[in-house]
């Protein structure tokens, strides 16, 4: 081992990955035909998000060595980064091949399921570096996150507090006991945990969106929106669907009876009101709350940038919603409800434009958005026209409606059809 691999050890040890890519790159000059360097600036790349870089290093510490289970692990965890699930699991199977008996290729292993929903398989992989060394902490981690999806909450947190008597210091630990709380619906408890595991590791990115929820879980609503959230999330894909589809023709059964039998329209109504009201939340509850944990000086520290810019946006349109809406039961003029209405259906493109780790993605829905956002302006300003009599224009502004309308509801589809991912990658 030279010198500069050494150095370039412990820097990355210490988190210091520039220096650290410094002295790697001096380790390939001086032996380009070892695999150990490159493998070990991929890792360093990685971690800095240059993934293109690191996936090269990658490759080109295997074609050196081919035979070496390490080159493929590294490739296996730089291909998780860019969550290209499938290339990462063949990768870390490789790896285990040559090497049956590599327990981090397990627990790395067990991620790349749990990352694509297959809690079962996470489970199994986590189960089996655990039976090669019981202590290891990113299996038994995993374990107890995917126990969680798998509803069995008890023993995920039998789990994770057998892992934290063994290392109490371990932050990733720590946050995922938060998010246990979490998922039984405790989140005191969960505040603990999620603050202990930043002081641990500041930086620590799941437990910073851990902290998040559970401030904002101390509001009745979000509470109830976050469990729902958190159990659709242990559904399958064709359950969720299910759901989706129930909701839809749910609702269009709850108009047909309506309209056959209007002596129960005063029940029926209220229902659809609330399903209404349910499904927008489902769209914005997150970043609306965010707005409101804007105004929290501990919430401000835990929120990330991109996430107050999203509440940001968020929250200035539905409060403009809001205050038009109580503006039309006072005064039921043309442009409060036009204001309601444009402000209140600009939510539902705003909620799908940010979030998106790929710029040129983020980008992309932004300029929808915006487009979107102008082609409603003609229907607000003949609202405005229209304000002091009977509103003028009708016919024009019903046309600018239905175009922005559509424009809106169909914006949870825009993803899907520009080619990129319907979640938020």
């Amino acid at each position: 081992m030279t010198n500069a691999l050494q150095r370039g050890l412990i820097l990355l040890e210490q988190g210091r990955y520039d220096l650290a890519e410094r002295e790697f790159r001096g380790a390939i000059i001086e032996a380009p035909d070892e695999p150990g360097p490159h493998a070990m600036l991929a890792l360093c790349l990685k971690q800095r998000d240059l993934f293109q870089e690191a996936l090269h290093e990658a490759d080109e510490a295997i074609r050196l060595e081919p035979g070496w289970d390490f080159g493929h692990y590294v490739r296996g965890r730089v291909l998780l980064g860019m969550r290209r699930l499938k290339e990462a699991e063949a990768s870390l199977h490789a790896a285990i091949q040559l090497d049956p008996n590599h327990i981090p290729s397990f627990g790395l292993l067990a991620q790349v399921y749990y990352a694509s929903n297959r809690w079962q398989k996470a489970l199994e992989a986590a189960d089996h570096g655990l039976s090669l060394d019981a202590e290891n902490a990113l299996c038994a981690n995993v374990r107890a996150m995917a126990l969680i999806q798998l509803g069995r909450k008890q023993e995920a947190a039998e789990t994770l507090g057998s892992a934290l008597e063994d290392d109490p210091e371990n932050a990733l630990t720590q946050a995922n006991q938060g998010w246990t709380c979490l998922h039984r619906g405790d989140h005191v408890q969960a505040l603990v945990h999620f603050r202990e595991a930043l002081r641990l590791e500041p930086n620590l990115e799941w437990a910073r969106e851990g902290i998040v929820e559970a401030l904002k879980a101390r509001h009745l609503i979000y509470r109830l929106m976050l469990r729902f959230f958190l159990w659709t999330g242990r559904q399958s894909s064709a359950a969720r669907w299910g759901l989706i589809l129930g909701i839809i023709f749910g609702r269009r059964l709850l108009a047909e009876i309506g309209r056959a039998r209007p002596e129960l329209q005063f029940l029926i109504t209220p229902i659809l009101c609330l399903l209404f009201a349910f499904i927008t939340l489902t769209w914005i509850a997150s970043p609306l709350f965010n707005f409101f944990l804007m105004f929290n000086r501990f919430g401000r520290l835990a929120l990330s940038r991109e996430q107050k810019t999203e509440a940001s946006w968020i929250g200035i349109s539905f409060l403009f919603a809001f205050f038009c809406l109580l503006s039309f039961f006072v005064y039921p003029l043309a442009y409060n409800l036009a204001g309601m209405i444009y402000f209140g259906l600009l939510l539902f493109p705003l909620s799908v434009t940010f979030g998106r780790s790929n710029p040129t993605h983020q980008r992309l829905l932004g300029v929808y958005t915006g487009v979107l956002a102008l082609l409603g302006l003609p229907f607000l300003s003949l609202g405005f026209l229209g304000s002091f009599s009977p509103w003028r224009n009708g016919e024009k502004a019903g046309e600018y409606l239905v175009y922005f309308f559509f424009g809106a509801i169909l914006s949870s589809w825009v993803p899907a059809l520009l080619g990129l991912r319907s979640s938020r990658d």
